[in-house]
């Protein structure tokens, strides 16, 4: 029973994770884009 709720913590942790480096990964991309928009407008 407690290795289940160890399962699941771990499960949570590791969603988390995810979401953070995707969400920093959709940032970097982000910027990505708008220099290239700065680029072509000089």
């Amino acid at each position: 029973m407690g290795n289940i709720a160890a399962n699941e913590e771990q499960q949570q942790r590791a969603n988390r994770d995810h979401e953070e480096r995707r969400s920093i990964v959709n940032q970097y991309f982000t910027r990505l884009v708008e220099m290239e928009r700065q680029r072509r407008q000089n």
